[in-house]
């Protein structure tokens, strides 16, 4: 029975072990997502700026201002673009956040389990240890009233 409640324990401990691995995945990737949105932002505000700096100059010539104009759709495509792809990665680190949550809770969950069985295993082991201590002072005795 013990042997049992052992091998129980380890294989459980052995699954808080994969939970803490996976955790620590999803932790660097959620790392690594938070740091793309942060150079998107300052991609995208280096765009914005860009693009509100965009000035004729002056120039009221056809060909400058449909050059000004071409230049400002292509910087506000470039912004769209950036915009849809930080509301990706910030779709991934929700996605990411709610992964590791739900591996926090299973990890913790095991290892509660683990150390239950734990102590239940070494209250067993108590217990086996002093009917043994028991069962030896009994033998003793009764081996001391057959000397007399």
């Amino acid at each position: 029975m013990l042997n049992n409640l052992s091998v129980v324990i380890r294989r459980i401990d052995q699954r808080v072990v994969s939970k803490e691995s996976a955790l620590q995945t999803v932790q660097h990737r959620t790392r690594h997502i938070q740091a793309e949105i942060t150079a998107g932002d300052q991609q995208r505000d280096l765009l914005l700026r860009h693009l509100s700096s965009l000035v004729i100059a002056g120039s009221t010539s056809l060909e400058a201002i449909l050059e000004n104009k071409a230049r400002q759709g292509s910087l506000q495509r470039k912004v769209a673009e950036m915009e849809l792809l930080l509301a990706d990665k910030h779709y991934q680190l929700e996605q990411q956040s709610q992964q590791q949550a739900s591996l926090k809770a299973e990890r913790n969950k095991l290892q509660r389990k683990s150390e239950k069985m734990t102590a239940h295993l070494r209250q067993r082991q108590q217990h086996q240890v002093q009917c043994r201590q028991r069962q030896h002072e009994s033998e003793t005795e009764e081996q001391l009233n057959w000397q007399r």
